[in-house]
């Protein structure tokens, strides 16, 4: 069996409709990899996101590049320069990590994959890089 892992999505604007869509450079790199992806909408309650992981058979999730994690998650103000954040995400991406005890233990994150993961056991984020270094 082709083993599955699952991509928390946002829903984002496509034409005339919202869609849950996945990067296809991350399709075709896990499917290099031998795996499967799975799109795993953010938009769901987040424990019906982690109850669904549970017992399905999905051996990992992959946490991709987006957003701007939410700052107040991790005790900052927003700076100046931030970009647009998903509260939503945030908050399904921490439910799935937080319920990992029940879900897939394997955990691939990519650029704010890191950032929320970090977020998820306790860290900071230096949220903006200038020219000169961190911007705050």
């Amino acid at each position: 069996m082709t083993p599955v892992v699952a991509s928390p999505r946002r829903a984002g604007r496509w034409t005339d409709a919202k869609r849950v869509t996945l990067n296809s450079a991350y399709v075709r790199a896990l499917d290099r990899a031998g795996l499967v992806p799975l799109a795993l909408p953010t938009m769901l309650a987040p424990e019906r996101a982690v109850a669904a992981l549970c017992g399905s058979g999905v051996r990992g999730l992959v946490l991709t590049g987006g957003e701007d994690v939410e700052p107040a998650l991790y005790g900052a103000t927003p700076h100046p320069r931030l970009e647009d954040t998903d509260p939503t995400r945030d908050a399904a991406e921490l439910a799935l990590h937080r319920g990992r005890a029940r879900a897939p233990p394997a955990i691939l994150a990519i650029c704010r994959g890191i950032q929320i993961l970090n977020v998820a056991l306790g860290g900071l984020c230096i949220r903006t890089w200038g020219a000169s270094g961190p911007a705050r």
